[in-house]
């Protein structure tokens, strides 16, 4: 099993033309700083649409192109893998698909939680994907992808801890002015699963007010070991996969994680 990853979280502009001179940064960052693996804010291949009670089908189209078109820039971070969403069709459902990118891509699982509120109508834009929590995988190093609003689904945090995973993958899209807040579910998913919490968000201007950045790397007991701002908007650590192996073993997990000795 690989025993560390160099992995990198960002905090990238919903403004598309502050993001391309976003990427060409973050790009120079991961090749200097020789990353494994780099996690993507939700969905950030184009700027945020879904502040509409009502779906536009002439957007929603427009933006399933521009985001596949867009999926080309990731050969601009290999060797890394990269860890990201986008929405797209599948079997005619509008879906918010996760992927793992490495060399080609891989779909992973669809969001299934949805908010439904000023800004974020993504329950009316968006059919529920994968009600399973399936752990992915990179090379021999697990982990399980939340987008989002599927932070706060802690029975299916704990679950992914349960199953073996290294890290628990956030991409997010949320304001500046529920930070601290998310900040808190971030170190309660490490606590909760015994991973490695990883999250990248959107900063800058959006339609709907201001994106709040604030990616974070944080260790399997809740102790944050990087957190982006606009003055440091890529963070690169190395962390340690046995250290989540012994995580497993130790107060709280070792409570929840033993088989059921009832059955």
């Amino acid at each position: 099993m690989t025993n560390s990853l160099n992995v990198t979280v960002c905090e990238l502009s919903d403004d598309r033309t502050v993001f391309e001179k976003d990427w060409k940064n973050l790009v120079s960052h991961c090749r200097q700083h020789k990353s494994d693996l780099i996690v993507l804010p939700e969905m950030i291949f184009s700027s945020w649409f879904f502040e509409s009670p009502t779906v536009d089908y002439v957007k929603w189209n427009e933006m399933v192109e521009q985001q596949q078109k867009c999926l080309t820039l990731l050969a601009e971070l290999a060797p890394a893998a990269v860890v990201g969403s986008v929405a797209k069709m599948r079997r005619r459902e509008r879906v918010n698909e996760s992927f793992l990118w490495n060399q080609e891509y891989q779909a992973l699982r669809s969001k299934y939680f949805f908010p439904e509120e000023e800004g974020y109508y993504e329950r009316t834009w968006f059919q529920a994907g994968d009600k399973e929590f399936a752990l992915a995988s990179h090379g021999s190093v697990k982990f399980g992808v939340a987008l989002c609003t599927e932070l706060w689904a802690m029975p299916q945090i704990q679950e992914y801890g349960r199953n073996g995973a290294h890290m628990i993958i956030c991409p997010r899209a949320t304001m500046a002015a529920t930070g601290d807040k998310w900040l808190v579910a971030g170190k309660a998913s490490a606590i909760i699963s015994g991973a490695y919490s990883i999250s990248s968000n959107r900063a800058g201007a959006g339609k709907s007010g201001l994106f709040g950045g604030q990616g974070w790397i944080i260790d399997p007991d809740g102790e944050v070991l990087a957190l982006t701002s606009g003055e440091e908007p890529f963070i690169t650590r190395t962390i340690s996969i046995e250290r989540t192996e012994r995580a497993k073993h130790t107060y709280p997990r070792e409570v929840f994680f033993q088989p059921d000795v009832s059955k």
